[in-house]
């Protein structure tokens, strides 16, 4: 059975969230995101333990305290593996979740968010609601996090892009009468 966890004041990378996508031709369209923890968080002993909970509960002795088989899937992963290629990600712990129905979306006072509001950016800070399970689909095996919710936490720099309104000037009618349009 899965176990649920709610993270508090994380990053949120790669959102997913308003439309599901289909990353290749074998996968179903999924919502998802990538969650990045500081390394330092209190947070990420209980995202550990809860791992290995389910783990155990459904490989058995496979998993040793502290050991994670390399056979099994394991949805923690280090930052710093990939920090040259996403600086964003150095002295952070990654979590990829995702979901096949759409997740929770809310502002902080519990309000739907739609992607018009532009609160949940790469960048941006969320409490986010997972759900930590064990799976067995014959050749992949292992632990995955699930997606239920995302809550806006706080404003963030945003990871990728920017906000281009600053490019541009406002026109007026007298700008456009040198122009056939």
């Amino acid at each position: 059975m899965p176990e649920r966890i709610v993270l508090k004041n994380v990053r949120l990378s790669y959102p997913h969230l308003f439309k599901p996508e289909k990353f290749d031709d074998q996968q179903d369209p999924k919502y998802g995101c990538v969650l990045l923890i500081s390394k330092e968080d209190p947070q990420i002993k209980a995202i550990k333990e809860t791992i290995f909970k389910a783990g155990t509960e459904k490989f058995g002795s496979k998993i040793q305290p502290g050991k994670w088989p390399s056979n099994l899937h394991y949805p923690l992963k280090d930052g710093d593996d990939k920090a040259d290629t996403n600086p964003e990600q150095a002295g952070c712990y990654v979590i990829s979740c995702s979901s096949k129905t759409k997740p929770v979306l809310l502002d902080r006072a519990k309000r739907a968010l739609t992607e018009e509001d532009d609160k949940l950016y790469p960048g941006a800070y969320v409490n986010a609601s997972c759900a930590i399970a064990a799976f067995d689909a014959g050749m992949k095996k292992g632990v995955s996090i699930f997606l239920n919710g995302v809550q806006f936490f706080a404003d963030g720099e945003r990871l990728a892009g920017h906000d281009a309104t600053a490019d541009f000037e406002q026109l007026d009618e007298d700008d456009f009468s040198s122009y056939d349009v």
